[in-house]
């Protein structure tokens, strides 16, 4: 499954995930070890997964990819900048 895209299924614990392939739709375990954060492009739905806005939608307004961080605009028009990259995730619209 080496460079294949999954979405998260479920979050077994701290370390672990059930993730769905997308090609196959093979459902598999995964540790964190092995999965890749994806950065969405400027303009697309992301969820904070982490911090004091966890579970809040957003909108990704900028990437620094030299600072490994993400700059988002919140559901309230809130502006967040300078987010490591693995406090977001990639959502569905």
């Amino acid at each position: 499954y080496y460079k294949k895209k999954g979405k998260v299924e479920k979050v077994r614990n701290q370390y672990t995930a059930d993730v769905r392939m997308v090609d196959s739709r093979d459902l598999i375990r995964l540790e964190q070890e092995m999965l890749e954060t994806v950065i969405p492009n400027v303009g697309k739905a992301v969820r904070l997964v982490k911090g004091t806005h966890k579970g809040r939608k957003a909108t990704m307004r900028a990437v620094d990819f030299e600072g490994f961080c993400v700059s988002v605009e919140l559901e309230d028009g809130t502006l967040m900048d300078g987010l490591p990259y693995d406090q977001v995730c990639k959502i569905d619209d």
